[in-house]
């Protein structure tokens, strides 16, 4: 698909208005530990020397300061989960499902009205939060993979890197009342109860989180005559341009809070940001009979200031990507979560995107260099949501 299409918006306004909301996400009151009390996290150990070589001071201070921000995201945690837990959702949510997979089994996809879903995550759905038939095997998936993450969390605390682990949203999380005979209720903010606590648990084992299941939920359906109308394909389970776009506003608003100053690369002069509405076609092709193909989405193409495409990856970069598919999507339109990220850090990245690798070829391929985590600031993971209960997290050796 080229690059021409209708309704062109050149120029930086679509960062204004993504540094609009993420000013707006940030006025939020951190939630600082009152004297004495001890936080229900545990605090990182004082004096850690870190890869570029900070003074025992330097590395305490960070690490007071990530103490603080993991208070605050298991705050916030614990307020989405109390709000799923009183949910009326399961009474009609959880028979609806279970018919499905009763009627069609765990592979596969299954049809509804506009949109189709893998049939093993809506499987996977129901046994992790307790009413499905796999046995619980999902459980004992997280279980393993929460300490693999938390291994991993800990040796790059080691070495002074900040780690953020950003899991993305399944589709029956934010759109749970897509399925027929279902309907959410007002002030939705997601749900998934046993992925709340799963990322709750991250955050007590000193993993900084960002759960993007509350900010998706409460922007789930858009204008379409100046937006996508939804996060996620109809009949592809990756997010639309507006939902990597919501991703990446919030991504950015955490490296800058780390300490990752902006680049100084200018909008209008380095790079532009193109908004316009253009045509896209699905990969899957079991539903092309049913997905009245093309669609129209609205993308926001990072390009270099002539129009053309713009490098936006260095490997010297301090800050890197890790990521499956989900980072790696819309990047042949020049509108993937990477590039997205360049335009609001203002500066290149370091990335390493691998389809179906967000588990363990990713880290793989990062211990394969010479120096894994030489000049290394801040690693961002973004996977699939499925990840965390369909995959397993190895460990690997980063210490070269």
């Amino acid at each position: 698909m080229g690059l021409g299409s209708q309704r062109l918006a050149d120029g930086a306004a679509g960062l204004d208005d993504s540094k609009t909301m993420l000013s707006a996400l940030l006025t939020i009151p951190m939630l600082v530990p009152q004297p004495g009390r001890e936080p229900d996290i545990p605090s990182p150990a004082a004096g850690v020397q870190d890869v570029d070589g900070a003074s025992d001071s330097e590395a305490s201070g960070r690490a007071e300061r990530r103490t603080i921000r993991l208070a605050k995201q298991r705050a916030d945690l614990a307020r989405v989960l109390e709000r799923m837990e009183s949910s009326p959702l399961p009474a009609t949510l959880y028979p609806a499902l279970a018919r499905v997979i009763a009627a069609e089994g765990t592979k596969g996809w299954v049809g509804f009205e506009g949109w189709a879903s893998r049939c093993i995550e809506l499987a996977e759905f129901l046994d992790w939060n307790g009413a499905g038939s796999l046995d619980g095997k999902t459980a004992a998936s997280a279980e393993r993979n929460l300490e693999a993450i938390a291994s991993l969390a800990r040796t790059l605390e080691s070495r002074g890197i900040e780690f953020l682990v950003v899991p993305v949203p399944k589709r029956i999380q934010v759109y749970p009342d897509r399925i027929p005979g279902v309907s959410a209720q007002s002030e939705f903010t997601g749900f998934d109860p046993a992925h709340a606590r799963f990322l709750l648990e991250l955050t007590d084992a000193g993993v900084e989180v960002l759960d993007l299941l509350p900010l998706f939920a409460s922007r789930r359906y858009g204008d379409p005559e100046r937006e996508d109308m939804h996060l996620f394909h109809d009949y592809d389970q990756h997010w639309t341009p507006r939902g990597v776009a919501l991703a990446a506003d919030a991504i950015a608003e955490w490296l800058r809070v780390v300490g990752v100053q902006v680049g100084p690369a200018k909008p209008g002069v380095d790079f532009l940001i193109r908004r316009e509405q253009a045509e896209y076609t699905f990969r899957h092709r079991e539903f092309a009979e049913v997905t009245k193909e093309p669609v129209e989405l609205w993308f926001d193409r990072v390009l270099g200031s002539d129009g053309e495409k713009l490098r936006v990856k260095d490997r010297a970069s301090e800050i890197l990507v890790l990521g499956d598919s989900f980072s790696h999507h819309l990047a042949n339109e020049q509108s993937g979560l990477v590039r997205l990220l360049y335009a609001r850090m203002r500066r290149p990245l370091d990335a390493i995107t691998i389809p179906s690798g967000g588990a363990h070829a990713v880290w793989s391929s990062l211990a394969r260099r010479e120096h894994p985590l030489a000049g290394k600031r801040a690693i961002v993971w973004v996977f699939a949501a499925r990840v965390l209960t369909g995959d397993v997290i190895k460990l690997v050796d980063l210490s070269r």
